[in-house]
């Protein structure tokens, strides 16, 4: 099947590039009645409106066609070609603004006309633009430059031979009579550098430091990097106060070198603070004051609580384990219930919000925990039987007599699975549970032009991984399949958007189903990478719908 981008499995394209472009170009679409069954070899009326700028725009091109389909239902029309209602199809400037397609059929060949949907023409027909560069109306009128005015006309061969032998960027009148002193600059550089040598040898300048550290170097006050034998050999090296760079080897054997009033090797701020430690350097402010008075006891262990009198009550009884709670005396009930947050504390008591579960409403509701929090269960009926799914969810199974129509499982019961279909299992009622609304009437399907894998499936049964993959390969939120994934309705999280032949139940049985608000509904079973499968809940037509069109969405679960 070739790209189709609207509804109604329409192919547009533009006509074969020959010496004349054509003005026309083709369609394509399959004519199905209300109950979604192929209308084959039989006449339909069709009127085609090429719309100007928007969905609703001016329509610059209207013609009508009485095809036959043949015995598929398929329809083949050259739009362009068939009786003209209004406009000139050979005058539209396809460059000029964005243009829709709209489609109307009356499927009994008549002219009373259902609307079946408007898409933009994204590409095509557009071949028909180059038509415009057939034609060149004037006058194209070419001279050559004439150079005669030009100084170049008086350059002699000898000169050309001259400007060969030159190099470097020749500027006009150059005078080179400079290279005789460039040749003595030479020279005397030359000369500089042995001098440079020399002085490289003795580095007089203190080449490759910076001048701070030249005039460090001349009177070192600081004495940094000496050695004890350094010291005693070179008057320069003084009482060194700072005792700067003396290891302990050095302070026992270098009588200047004495206790160490300085406190080298610690800021001054240490030096003062160790005598004291009034500030109590190495621990926080918040720490130093703690260990003045202590009030938590932190870190005391039974022992130091009995061997200190300062060691109160300890109300909070921070940082006790259960062994010293059993041990000590002054270890009481835990009124603060430290350990738990204030809020958590408040609602152990009464726990009135019963944070951590949810409610039930009938007798006979169980809960399950998936993953993240605790789900309800409603109450199966007599005579089934509690399994775990595929997706370790807990479903009730077995004999129940249900009907399409009823209320179950959080939803309407839209499709029960008869003997042929996928997932069928003889003397067990499975099938499809629908939403009792739709969950939006204007979704994209999300992520044009990217194809994503896996989102195929077209069976029933294949719409939970069709849209467990749509989740893992399109990240744009509120996605018609990220809705569906996100939903939690009935206690149920497990909801999905149906597959291409999951969407055609639901239209099947959408009277007893009830509550659908839009006309174009999204499946989650992708067509390619630019569209995506839909359904038309007034007509049944199925088709491919580009991926940026607001459409329906009704989730669905499996029971």
């Amino acid at each position: 099947m070739k790209k189709i981008y609207t509804l109604f499995l329409a192919l547009i394209f533009a006509g074969s590039l020959m010496a004349q472009t054509p003005q026309s170009f083709k369609y394509q679409a399959v004519a199905r009645d209300a109950s979604g069954d192929v209308v084959a070899d039989q006449a339909v009326g069709m009127q085609i409106s090429i719309l100007q700028g928007s969905t609703s725009g001016t329509a610059v091109y209207v013609e009508t066609f009485t095809p036959t389909t043949n015995e598929f239902g398929l329809i083949n029309l050259n739009i362009g070609a068939g009786t003209l209602v209004s406009g000139d199809l050979t005058t539209i400037d396809w460059s000029a603004d964005t243009y829709f397609l709209k489609i109307e059929m009356d499927i009994t060949g008549g002219t009373t006309y259902e609307e079946y949907g408007t898409s933009q023409l994204l590409s095509v027909p557009y071949a028909l633009h180059a038509k415009t560069a057939e034609t060149f109306t004037g006058t194209i009128t070419e001279t050559d430059p004439v150079y005669t005015a030009s100084q170049a006309v008086n350059i002699t061969a000898t000169d050309i031979t001259k400007l060969g032998n030159l190099s470097g960027t020749n500027t006009g009148n150059q005078d080179i009579s400079g290279i005789a002193t460039n040749a003595t600059a030479i020279t005397t550089l030359q000369t500089e550098q042995t001098t440079q040598n020399t002085e490289i040898a003795a580095n007089t300048a203190k080449t490759g430091i910076t001048t701070a550290q030249a005039n460090e170097i001349a009177a070192n006050t600081l004495k940094v990097g000496y050695t004890d034998a350094l010291v005693s050999a070179n008057t320069d090296v003084a009482a060194n106060t700072l005792k700067v760079g003396y290891t302990n080897a050095l302070v026992s054997a270098n009588a200047d070198v004495v206790a160490n009033t300085a406190k080298t090797g610690i800021t001054s701020a240490q030096a003062s603070e160790i005598t004291a430690n009034t500030a109590k350097v190495g621990i926080t402010t918040a720490q130093a004051n703690e260990i003045a008075a202590n009030t938590l006891k932190v870190g005391y262990t039974d022992a130091l609580v009995s061997a200190n009198t300062d060691v109160a009550a300890n109300t909070l009884k921070v940082g006790y384990t259960d062994a010293l709670v059993s041990a000590n005396a002054d270890v009481v009930a835990n009124t603060a219930k430290t350990g738990i947050t204030s809020a958590q504390a408040s609602e152990i008591t009464a726990n009135t919000a019963k944070v951590g579960v949810t409610s039930g409403t009938t007798t006979g509701d169980i809960q399950y925990w998936n993953g993240t929090a605790w789900v309800m269960v409603p109450v199966g009926q007599p005579g089934q039987i509690l399994q775990l799914s595929t997706s370790n969810i807990p479903v009730w199974s077995g004999n129940v007599t249900l009907a399409v129509g009823d209320s179950y499982q959080g939803g309407i019961v839209a499709y029960i699975l008869q003997s042929g279909d996928p997932g069928y299992i003889t003397d067990e009622t499975h099938g499809l549970i629908a939403a009792p609304s739709d969950q939006s009437t204007g979704a994209i399907w999300g992520c044009y032009g990217t194809a994503i894998s896996g989102a195929d499936g077209t069976a029933i049964g294949t719409g939970n991984q069709n849209t467990i993959d749509i989740e893992a390969g399109c990240t744009t939120a509120g996605t018609a399949a990220d809705i569906c994934a996100n939903l939690n309705l009935g206690g149920y999280y497990d909801w999905y958007l149906p597959s291409k032949d999951e969407l055609n139940k639901l239209f099947i049985n959408r009277v007893a189903i009830g509550g659908f608000a839009g006309i174009i509904c999204w499946s989650s079973t992708e067509y390619d990478n630019g569209g995506a499968w839909a359904q038309n809940f007034v007509n049944g037509l199925q088709g491919g719908n580009s991926k940026g069109y607001t459409g329906c969405v009704r989730a669905v679960r499996a029971f």
